[in-house]
């Protein structure tokens, strides 16, 4: 208050009309009332800093919280991986043992049967020459038969006119 009696007093000095004077006097001390202090501003400031520091505190304790949580499932779902892994690795192998006695049961069940008609065809082979075999007999002898029956009458002949 004591400095708004001093503005006002200069101002009615300065020859300002004394309501225009106490209005503005009135108006500085409202405006002053809500300029803070050096004091306010630094326990303002004091007050800002131990927040921050409270929620800096709050803040990492929150992310260790959190990444020790995120570390738990991580490892977590790494042991879940490697037993699904085990599992189907077991279950490949399983399927694996089985296709491959499957196929070489039909390996084996082919190669049976392929010996079986290789022996076949081998049987028939065999019969089918021995009778194409009888057959150039036949013919040999129906040759030789042939030659026996035209060349004997021919030489004859031959000799026949030779010797006239």
């Amino acid at each position: 208050m004591n400095l708004s009696l001093s503005l006002y007093e200069a101002l009615t000095a300065a020859s300002a009309p004394p309501e225009k004077a106490k209005a503005a006097a009135d108006a500085w001390e409202a405006e002053v009332q809500n300029l803070a202090s050096k004091s306010d501003l630094q326990q303002t400031e004091d007050r800002l800093q131990a927040s921050i520091t409270e929620q800096g505190k709050d803040l990492r304790n929150l992310m260790s919280e959190e990444v020790h949580e995120l570390r738990a499932t991580i490892r977590e779902q790494g042991h879940e991986l490697r037993t699904m892994i085990k599992e189907q690795n077991h279950e490949l192998r399983t399927m694996i043992k089985e296709q491959n006695h499957e196929l070489r049961t039909l390996i084996s069940e082919q190669g049976s049967e392929l010996r079986l008609s290789i022996q076949q065809q081998g049987a028939d082979l065999r019969l089918s020459m021995s009778g194409l075999q009888s057959q150039i007999n036949v013919m040999r002898w129906q040759i030789g038969l042939i030659i026996v029956c035209v060349a004997i009458p021919l030489i004859k002949l031959a000799f026949d006119l030779l010797t006239r």
